[in-house]
């Protein structure tokens, strides 16, 4: 921002702020010259709202210049100490939907961004994420990511979500494995029936009583001679 239009959006905040009524004439003129600055007035707003918290007038102009562009200053005041002020970007992300929430995605990796606030932004926006960039978070090595990750794939209850899932059912990880058994489990679907059913051979316990559950979930029929075994197997709860 120029410090031309630096002076501008301070000025105009200034008014907005000493305005009685939000309604007035001098407060009307005042936002729309911030929104005539556009989103390079989002910094100053966020700073006036550190400086009033929870200002219902700062709220809503700050919700209107909320777009792709802008999306990258309401992320960097997500890192600020101020939880109040954290607390009202996260709800602006939350209840409006003009900017794409995929960017979100990668702010997983910035260790200054709080991670259960990403998840609670994210988890309102199930219906606009990419699959297959959730999905990428569980070959990280970092657990907290595939939590969230795990998470959000079993919010977003799309049959879409099977074909991104069936390579990690042989998974290396056990809590991948059991993760992917319990999410797959949702899908009353011909291949994750196969899935349940071959997994109630596994070598470890907790697979092997994740499958029988989804199939207790599914109701659907078994042959005896794979149930039978369970039945003699001392850690299973048949």
């Amino acid at each position: 921002m120029s410090l031309l239009d630096g002076f501008k959006a301070n000025k105009a905040i200034d008014k907005l702020l000493d305005a009685d009524n939000p309604n007035s004439p001098e407060a009307t003129a005042a936002l729309a010259k911030i929104k005539k600055i556009g989103h390079k007035a989002v910094p100053k707003l966020i700073d006036a709202l550190l400086d009033v918290p929870g200002h219902p007038v700062l709220q809503s102009t700050l919700a209107s210049l909320l777009s792709d562009k802008s999306l990258p200053y309401y992320i960097d005041a997500l890192t600020e100490n101020d939880r109040q002020l954290v607390t009202s970007i996260a709800r602006i992300l939350m209840d409006h939907d003009r900017y794409d929430p995929n960017a979100l995605i990668k702010q997983l990796d910035d260790p200054d961004v709080p991670k259960k606030i990403l998840f609670q932004i994210l988890s309102t926006k199930t219906n606009k994420l990419n699959l297959r960039k959730i999905v990428h978070l569980l070959d990280t090595e970092d657990k907290n990511k595939r939590t969230i990750a795990f998470h959000l794939l079993h919010t977003i209850s799309s049959p879409d979500v099977v074909s991104y899932l069936l390579p990690y059912v042989d998974n290396p990880d056990l809590g991948t494995r059991l993760q992917t058994i319990r999410t797959l489990s949702q899908y009353n679907l011909d291949t994750v029936k196969h899935v349940l059913q071959k997994s109630l051979s596994d070598s470890n316990k907790l697979i092997r009583q994740a499958a029988l559950e989804g199939i207790s979930q599914q109701e659907f029929v078994v042959p005896a001679a794979q149930i039978c075994p369970l039945l003699r197997d001392v850690d299973m709860t048949v």
